[in-house]
C-alpha cells in the first residue's frame, strides 16, 4: 500500500485532501481533521457499505464487524461490556505468566539471539486471549514444540486457532462454499487450503460444544463472567429477558434463540464475534511488541528511559504474576504506555480507515466549502500519514521520541521533555510519580490507531494491559539487544535495524516483509 511507504510525504506534496479517479469510484484519500472528524460523527452517511461486506470471511459473518445500523448496535451492547476491568486483571496477570516463558525461550539462545521474535510474540498474544477469552491458561512453548499440560479438547481448539491466525490471509480468499464441504471432499483441496477448511470446521465445532457447556454454567451461576465468552453469553442472555419481558406486557413471545437471537445473540453470532476478538486482538499487539523489542534493540537511551520508571514502580517486588496486583502496578506504568503509543503512532497496526459514501451522495465541508461525494465513492482516512505530519506532530513527527507522550504536573508546561537530553536528569521517584501520560496539545485529535467514532476498537485497553505487562517485565529484569553484523559500528547496526523496520508490509496489519531477517538477544541486567 502506497501510504506505508509514502507516509505523509504525499500529502505534503498535493494537499490534506485529495482524489484518485478510477472507472468504478472516485477514492478520497484525506488527513484534514475536520473532514475525518465530519465522516466519523456522520455515521449514517459515511460507513461501510453492506454491499462491501458481502465477501467478509465466512467466520467473520455474523458478528460487531459485519453489522449495520440497529443490528450492529444489538451486538455492540453485547460484546463492548466484557471488555471490563475484572478482565483487564486477566490480561494482566497471564500477560505475565506468559512473558515469563517467553524471556527463558529467548534467554536459552544465549548470545547468538534468536529469530524468532515474530512468531514468539504471536504465541504469547493468542495465549492471552484464550485466557481471558475462554478462561483457557496455556503454557508458553515455542513454535514447533510439544505443550505440555492442558486437556485434550483445550489442545485441540489452541492448535485449530492457530492455524487459523496465523493463516489469516486465507480468510479473504477461501470460497464459502468450501467451508461447507464434507469429509469427503475436503481431501481433495491443495493442501494450503484443505489445513484452512479443516481447522474452520472443527473450530466451529468446538465453539458450539463450548457455547452449549458455557450456557450451562451461566444459568446455573457458575460461570466465572470476568471471562469473555462467559460474559458475553451472560448479557446476551440478559437483553434477551428484558426483550421476552417486553414482549410479555404487550402480549408477544420471543422464538427460539438460535433463530433470530432474539434480542441477544444466536450461537452463530456468538461464534462470530468470539473469533473477531481473537483477529482483532492478535496480530495488532503481537506486531507492536515484536516492532517494539527490534527498535529498543539499537536504543539503549529509551531502555534506560522505560527502566528508570519499572525499576521505581516495581521496587523490591518479585516479578510472579500471581503476586503483582493490576490495580496496583498498571496505572503508574506510564512511560511503559508512551512508549506503545509512539510505537503506534509510528508502526499503526492498520495504516488506512475506509468508509463509504452511504445513500445518494454526501456534501462534505472542506476549507470552507461544499464539495458533493456521489455514492459509492470510497473515503480512506490515512491514519499512519496524520501521526506523521509535521503540522499536527512538530518537525521531529518522523522520528521516535516517547517523551512527547509524558508531562508532569510538578511543570507548568505542556510536556516535563520539549527535548530527547531532558529526560535524563529526571530520576527522582517525585518526578516519576507526578508523570502523566497525554498527547501533545497539537495532537489531541491526530492519534487514532484504535479508530474514531462509535466502531472505534472495544478492545483498546486490553491492548494496553498487555504490551506494558509485557514491556515492564521485559525491561525490569534484561537489556534488548541486536546482534552486530561482522564490521558493523554500533551506529551501522542501529541505522540497520531501523531502515528494516521501514521494510515493512501491510496484509491484515503491518509486519516487517522478512520477519526473520535479522536476530535479537537477551541480556541479564547486573
Amino acid at each position: 500500500m502506497w501510504v506505508l511507504e509514502e507516509k505523509a510525504s504525499a500529502f505534503q506534496e498535493k494537499g490534506k485532501m485529495f482524489v484518485v479517479v478510477a472507472p468504478a469510484k472516485l477514492q478520497v484519500y484525506t488527513v484534514d481533521l475536520d473532514v475525518i472528524r465530519q465522516v466519523y460523527l456522520r455515521k449514517k452517511d459515511f460507513e461501510r457499505s453492506p454491499e462491501g461486506c458481502e465477501d467478509m470471511p465466512e467466520l467473520l459473518t455474523p458478528s460487531v464487524t459485519s453489522a449495520f445500523g440497529a443490528d450492529w448496535q444489538r451486538h455492540r451492547r453485547i460484546t463492548a461490556p466484557p471488555f471490563n476491568e475484572s478482565n483487564m486483571k486477566i490480561v494482566w496477570q497471564e500477560s505475565l505468566a506468559q512473558v515469563a516463558g517467553l524471556t527463558q525461550w529467548w534467554i536459552s539462545h544465549g548470545e547468538d539471539g534468536l529469530r524468532s521474535s515474530c512468531s514468539d510474540t504471536m504465541t504469547l498474544a493468542l495465549n492471552v486471549l484464550a485466557a481471558a477469552g475462554l478462561g483457557y491458561s496455556w503454557k508458553y512453548v515455542p513454535v514447533g514444540q510439544i505443550s505440555e499440560g492442558g486437556d485434550d479438547f483445550s489442545a485441540r481448539y489452541r492448535d485449530n486457532l492457530a492455524l487459523l491466525l496465523t493463516s489469516i490471509r486465507l480468510l479473504g480468499t477461501t470460497p464459502k462454499w468450501m467451508y461447507e464441504l464434507g469429509p469427503d471432499r475436503v481431501k481433495y483441496l491443495p493442501k494450503l487450503f484443505r489445513d484452512h477448511v479443516l481447522a474452520a470446521q472443527a473450530f466451529k465445532k468446538q465453539m458450539r460444544q463450548l457455547v452449549e457447556e458455557r450456557k450451562v454454567e451461566v444459568a446455573a451461576g457458575r460461570a466465572n463472567e470476568n471471562i469473555f465468552l462467559n460474559a458475553m453469553i451472560a448479557k446476551s442472555v440478559e437483553m434477551r429477558q428484558e426483550k421476552q419481558a417486553k414482549l410479555s406486557s404487550a402480549g408477544g413471545e420471543l422464538g427460539g434463540l438460535d433463530a433470530s437471537g432474539a434480542g441477544g445473540l444466536s450461537d452463530d453470532e456468538i461464534f462470530a464475534n468470539m473469533f473477531d476478538y481473537n483477529i482483532a486482538g492478535h496480530e495488532t499487539t503481537a506486531h507492536s511488541m515484536n516492532y517494539c523489542f527490534h527498535i529498543l534493540s539499537v536504543e539503549p537511551r529509551w531502555q534506560d528511559w522505560i527502566r528508570e520508571e519499572v525499576d521505581h514502580v516495581y521496587g523490591a517486588s518479585a516479578l510472579d504474576s500471581s503476586t503483582l496486583e493490576y490495580e496496583q502496578y498498571f496505572y503508574r506504568l506510564k512511560r511503559c504506555l508512551a512508549l506503545m503509543y509512539e510505537m503506534l503512532r509510528l508502526y499503526s497496526p492498520v495504516v488506512d480507515m475506509e468508509k463509504d459514501v452511504l445513500g445518494e451522495g454526501q456534501d462534505l465541508r472542506v476549507d470552507g466549502r461544499t464539495i458533493f461525494l456521489p455514492k459509492g465513492s470510497e473515503i480512506h482516512m490515512s491514519n499512519l500519514a496524520v501521526h506523521m505530519l509535521p503540522e499536527y506532530w512538530g518537525a521531529d513527527s518522523e522520528e521516535f521520541r516517547p517523551t512527547r507522550w509524558i508531562r508532569s504536573t510538578l511543570t507548568s508546561s505542556d510536556s516535563a521533555y520539549s527535548s530527547d537530553s531532558e529526560f535524563k536528569i529526571r530520576t527522582t521517584g517525585e518526578v516519576l510519580d507526578s508523570e502523566e501520560v497525554a498527547p501533545p496539545p497539537i495532537a489531541k485529535e491526530s492519534f487514532f490507531p484504535w479508530s474514531l467514532g462509535a466502531r472505534n476498537c472495544p478492545g483498546k485497553k486490553f491492548a494496553q494491559v498487555e504490551f506494558v505487562a509485557v514491556m515492564s517485565y521485559v525491561l525490569r529484569l534484561y537489556r534488548v539487544e541486536a546482534i552486530t553484523l561482522e564490521g558493523e559500528t554500533p551506529e551501522d547496526t542501529r541505522r540497520r535495524i531501523w531502515d528494516w523496520t521501514q521494510e515493512s508490509k501491510a496484509e491484515v496489519t503491518i509486519n516487517f516483509r522478512e520477519p526473520e531477517k535479522y536476530a535479537l538477544r537477551l541480556v541479564r541486567r547486573q
